[in-house]
């Protein structure tokens, strides 16, 4: 018996019915299914459609990329090409770029014989086209391709591209320049024929002070020196300058130089103690005192100079008014006949700017003066003895090798043998003497500050009353 024709299997005789696994029909398998096959060309099709989309999209169209590859073994490789046709410019030179970006992925370009070249990079590019004519424009790096491409449809708006007699013009449509010649027809393309010049690639300038042909003027000597003034200008330069030659006004020397003006106004002397008192706090210290105290105020009596100092820990106002309380009542005890009349400070805000101290001063009868903001020198005497009293605890310290924690001590000991030195501003005199009718202090007790001294110890505390020691170092 013959065989049937067929593409069935046949078993005993019976064709085998076989399923698809692609179409799920029955009667055939995958491989020969049509359903398949009709897809797979449906998305060949669509897949060459889309590489053609994306090729003239980012790339120059197919029929002018196409003649450019023709004639690439006579073309130079910086030479420019005008092309009407391009949607993109296109740069094989990567020294042309100002910045260079890489494309991740690369940009792909379909040229004419179905080959494909890839744009690696894109940046700005600066060429300077003759004339003084500057394109400013954003290229593909294509370092595969033959030519360099300007493309027309991309360059600004203000340009407009004339073609006339197989040559190409460029001119300035805001501008009443002339036409300028850009490129010539040759073989099919219009190739640029005039000096291209990359402004990135222009060699910088060197500085030649000595070929300088203007007279410097006073004013250009001036900034060189540093702003220096017209009487130091005319001693370095000799008779260069006229000595009746004067600088006009220099706004960067008043924006640099310009300082406070201290004005000094003479004040009248006072006539008896504590008729004017000066105060200041000094702090924070870094190192506390081994009391815990980081801040120390000051009493200037400015009749006799003599100096009240107490440490506080902070300048809280009830800290400080506390102070103010301690010191007014110790004047009345210890001087009666002389109370204090006026209170001077800088008006320190929360230390001496509150409401509780100016209450003190008001019920005591005292006249406040505070000075105003940012004039230190107002309040000077207070200042100035800051100084003394730390200038002088500084170097009793060093000289005595002791830890910093000691500076109360030093500050006491300091304001202590101020009251017992002669000053100028008072003819030589001691603020001792000044508060107590010329009477001479005591001098002959004065020991070197941080000096060894020996303490007598009380018998209940020795160790051995019979045999121990009975003083310490």
């Amino acid at each position: 018996m013959g065989r049937a024709r067929g593409r069935g299997n046949w078993k005993g005789g019976r064709q085998e019915q076989i399923s698809c696994w692609y179409c799920g029909l029955r009667g055939h398998r995958e491989s020969d299914c049509r359903t398949k096959q009709r897809a797979s060309t449906v998305r060949r099709t669509t897949r060459f459609r889309s590489q053609q989309h994306e090729a003239t999209t980012a790339s120059a169209s197919m029929t002018r990329v196409q003649a450019l590859v023709t004639s690439s073994s006579s073309s130079h490789g910086h030479e420019w090409v005008v092309d009407s046709g391009a949607s993109h410019h296109i740069c094989n030179t990567k020294s042309a770029f100002r910045n260079l970006q890489l494309l991740r992925p690369p940009i792909r370009i379909l040229l004419g014989d179905c080959s494909e070249v890839f744009g690696i990079g894109k940046g700005e590019i600066s060429l300077e086209v003759g004339s003084g004519l500057v394109l400013v424009f954003t290229a593909l790096y294509t370092p595969a391709f033959s030519v360099s491409l300007l493309s027309i449809s991309q360059l600004p708006p203000k340009y407009s591209i004339i073609f006339r007699s197989n040559t190409c013009f460029i001119a300035d449509r805001r501008a009443t320049s002339p036409e300028i010649k850009l490129a010539i027809l040759d073989n099919g393309l219009y190739r640029l024929r005039v000096e291209i010049t990359y402004l990135n690639q222009r060699p910088k300038p060197r500085v030649a002070a000595a070929l300088a042909t203007s007279q410097p003027t006073l004013e250009l000597w001036h900034q060189r020196f540093g702003h220096i003034g017209v009487q130091r200008l005319q001693h370095i330069l000799d008779e260069s300058i006229p000595a009746s030659a004067n600088l006009p006004l220099c706004s960067t020397c008043v924006l640099g130089k310009q300082h406070q003006k201290i004005i000094r106004t003479p004040v009248p002397p006072v006539s008896r103690p504590f008729e004017l008192v000066h105060s200041d706090v000094c702090g924070p210290i870094s190192t506390p005192s081994f009391s815990g105290q980081g801040y120390f105020v000051v009493y200037v009596d400015d009749y006799s100079r003599r100096v009240w100092v107490y440490f506080v820990r902070s300048k809280e106002s009830i800290e400080m008014t506390s102070v103010l309380q301690e010191f007014l009542a110790r004047m009345e005890k210890a001087y009666p006949d002389w109370p204090v009349a006026r209170f001077r400070c800088d008006n320190g805000r929360g230390e001496y700017d509150n409401r509780l101290f100016r209450g003190i001063l008001r019920v005591s009868g005292i006249s406040f003066q505070p000075a105003p903001p940012y004039t230190q020198h107002k309040n000077g005497k207070s200042e100035r003895m800051i100084q003394t009293l730390v200038t002088k605890a500084r170097t009793m310290l060093i000289d005595a090798k002791l830890p910093t924690a000691m500076w109360a001590e030093a500050i006491s000991t300091a304001a202590y043998l101020h009251e017992r030195s002669p000053s100028r501003s008072l003819q030589h005199k001691t603020p001792y003497e000044m508060l107590n009718q010329g009477k001479k202090p005591v001098i002959h007790h004065l020991r070197r500050f941080g000096c060894q001294a020996y303490k007598l110890v009380p018998p209940p505390q020795r160790k051995h009353r019979k045999f121990g020691e009975h003083s310490r170092i």
